[in-house]
């Protein structure tokens, strides 16, 4: 409709499963890089819509991926103390700092 409210005449085809996964991954990358680029709320938007469909098309719905976010979000932590593992071994004296860090 955008296109063609531009005069511009689109060529459109529907996709299959596998192929509509492939897009909207894609898709996602483009956001995400469009994102790191700009860095502003229409682009998060952007991603955000982008991740409702790959919800949507993945067959779970919404409120198991908040449920298992908020799951992992206690065991594994998130990422507000903005931590990052720089090696999947832990050493000694980072059990003793993460401690500290709550």
């Amino acid at each position: 409709e955008i296109i063609q409210d531009k005069n511009g005449l689109p060529k459109i085809r529907i996709l299959d499963k596998v192929e509509y996964t492939g897009e909207l991954l894609r898709k996602m990358h483009e956001e995400t890089d469009e994102y790191a680029r700009d860095k502003t709320v229409e682009e998060l938007a952007d991603m955000y819509e982008v991740f409702c469909a790959i919800v949507d098309n993945s067959g779970f719905k919404m409120n198991q991926v908040v449920a298992r976010a908020c799951e992992k979000r206690v065991t594994n932590g998130a990422f507000e103390k903005r931590i990052y593992l720089s090696s999947p071994t832990m050493h000694p004296e980072s059990f003793e700092y993460m401690k500290k860090l709550g």
